[in-house]
C-alpha cells in the first residue's frame, strides 16, 4: 500500500505521515524532498537541460523517475507499506508518480491536506521558516491550487489536530481497502479458456497473463490470471501508428467528430484528464437493446461513430468506437478490444497509449464504483481480454460464430 499526503508547503504532511507509521502496521516514511536534495548536489546548472534550469528540484525529469524506482525497490527489498508526505502541485509530475506508483502497488491512495492561507502563514513560521524563505513564498499558489477537484481526496485541516487527520486518513483509506470491494472487482483471479483458436498475444497482455497452456489440438486450452491493478507491458508494443488509423466504424477525422471533441475536450492536453473527459461522455450514450441483438445474432458490426453521436444512442461497441475516434483524432493511440464479463456475456472496452505508462484497459461504457473507476479506468477482475484489433470489423469475427468458454476456477 502506498499512501501519498500532499499540500501546500507547511500544512502538515510530514507530521501526519509520522503518526500514520505508528497507526499503519509494516509501514515507512518516503520522502521524495531527500531524493531531490540528493539531485541539487549532484546535477548543477551547468548539466542540467534548459528546461530544467530552474530553483525546483521537481522540473528535474530524472527526480521523477527515480521517485517511482526508488518507492519500488523500498517495497521490493523491504515489502513495506509507504507513506508519501511531499508538495506535488504540477500535474505532469503528479499524474507521472501517482500512475507509477499504481504499476507498483494497486493499492495507492491520495490524500490533499488543505488550509486556510493564513494557517499555512502561521504553521511555517512555527517550524521555523522565516517569511521571504522559499517555501513561504508559495503559500499563496500552492493554497489556490490545491483546492482544484484534480488533487481530490481533499481533507480540511483548519481547526484540527494531526491526530484527528490521521484518524479521517485511517476511516478513508479503510473505506477504500474494503475486503469485499477488493476481493469482488480488484483480487486477482483464474480463468479458463478453450476454444478452437485464440489469439495468445492478446491473451497475454495489458491486465491479464498467460499462467498456462494446455493443450493447442483440437482446441486450444489457456489458463489465465487477471489481475487488474497491474498492467503488464512489453518491451515491444508494436505499430502505434497502426492505431491511429481512421476505418469505416471509426471515422476519427470525421467533423462531427472534430465537433465532439472542441466541446467536451477543449483544449486539455493531460492525457488522463482527456481520457476522463471522453468516457464522461461515451459512458452517457443511452443503450440500444435492439441494436445489441443485432450484433449478437451476427446481423452487423454496429454503428459507426457518427451515427452513434448523432443518435446518442449505441451499445458497448459504439462506446467503445467514439472514445478510440476522439483518442485517434487527438493522436493518441488507441485499440479496440473484444472479450467477456462473465461467462455468457461478450463485451467491448479500449485500450489507450499513455506516454510512459504503455498499454491502458478502459471502460468506456458501464458505470462504475467510483472507486473501482480509479483503478485504470472502470477495468475489474471479470474483463476477459480476448482480442484486438482496429475495430470489431478488423477481428474479423461475428459474436454468433464464436465458440469460446470460459471459466473463473477462483481467486489467488
Amino acid at each position: 500500500m502506498i499512501i501519498m499526503i500532499n499540500g501546500a508547503f507547511g500544512v502538515g504532511k510530514t507530521s501526519v505521515g509520522k503518526k500514520l507509521i505508528d497507526k499503519i502496521p509494516n509501514s515507512m516514511i518516503y520522502d521524495p524532498e531527500e531524493v531531490g536534495f540528493m539531485l541539487k548536489n549532484i546535477i548543477i546548472d551547468n548539466v542540467k537541460k534548459d528546461k530544467e534550469l530552474t530553483d525546483d528540484f521537481q522540473d528535474l525529469e530524472i527526480w521523477r523517475k527515480l521517485v517511482v524506482e526508488i518507492g519500488g525497490e523500498l517495497i521490493l527489498k523491504y515489502k513495506k507499506n509507504l507513506i508519501v508526505p511531499m508538495t506535488i502541485r504540477k500535474k505532469e509530475y503528479f499524474n507521472y508518480i501517482y500512475n507509477g506508483f499504481k504499476a507498483l502497488d494497486g493499492q495507492v491512495y491520495h490524500y490533499c491536506l488543505t488550509a486556510s492561507l493564513d494557517e499555512v502563514y502561521k504553521r511555517l513560521l512555527n517550524r521555523g521558516d522565516n517569511i521571504g524563505s522559499w517555501p513561504y513564498k508559495q503559500g499563496e499558489s500552492c493554497v489556490e491550487l490545491f483546492k482544484e477537484s484534480f488533487f481530490k481526496h481533499h481533507i480540511n485541516t483548519e481547526d484540527k489536530s494531526t491526530d484527528e487527520v490521521v484518524e479521517i486518513i485511517l476511516q478513508k483509506t479503510s473505506q477504500f481497502t474494503d475486503k469485499y470491494f477488493l476481493d469482488e472487482f480488484l483480487g486477482e483471479r483464474t480463468y479458463t479458456i478453450k476454444a478452437d483458436n485464440l489469439d495468445l498475444t492478446a491473451l497475454n497482455s495489458a491486465h491479464q497473463r498467460i499462467k498456462n497452456i494446455v493443450r493447442k489440438k483440437p482446441c486450444c486450452e489457456v489458463i489465465i490470471k487477471i489481475n487488474p491493478l497491474i498492467i503488464q507491458q512489453q518491451l515491444d508494443i508494436g505499430d502505434l501508428n497502426k492505431y491511429l488509423q481512421y476505418t469505416k466504424y471509426i471515422q476519427s477525422d470525421h467533423v462531427e467528430v472534430n465537433k465532439l471533441i472542441k466541446k467536451i475536450i477543449k483544449d486539455e492536453k493531460q492525457e488522463n484528464i482527456i481520457v476522463k473527459k471522453a468516457l464522461n461522455f461515451t459512458r452517457n450514450i443511452k443503450n440500444n437493446e435492439d441494436l445489441l441483438k443485432r450484433i449478437h445474432n451476427g446481423e452487423t458490426f454496429g454503428e459507426s461513430v457518427t451515427e452513434t453521436i448523432r443518435n446518442g444512442t449505441g451499445t458497448c461497441f459504439e462506446c467503445t468506437n467514439v472514445f478510440i475516434a476522439i483518442m485517434r483524432n487527438i493522436g493518441i493511440p488507441c485499440k479496440f478490444i473484444l472479450g467477456k464479463i462473465s461467462a455468457e456475456n461478450y463485451h467491448s472496452w479500449a485500450e489507450v497509449f499513455i506516454e510512459e505508462q504503455g498499454w491502458i484497459p478502459v471502460e468506456t461504457q458501464n458505470y462504475t464504483n467510483d472507486d473501482i473507476e480509479n483503478w485504470y479506468f472502470g477495468i475489474t477482475n471479470k474483463h476477459v481480454k480476448i482480442f484486438e484489433g482496429l475495430d470489431y470489423d478488423d477481428i474479423n469475427i461475428r459474436i454468433n460464430d464464436m465458440q469460446i468458454e470460459i471459466k473463473s476456477i477462483g481467486q489467488i
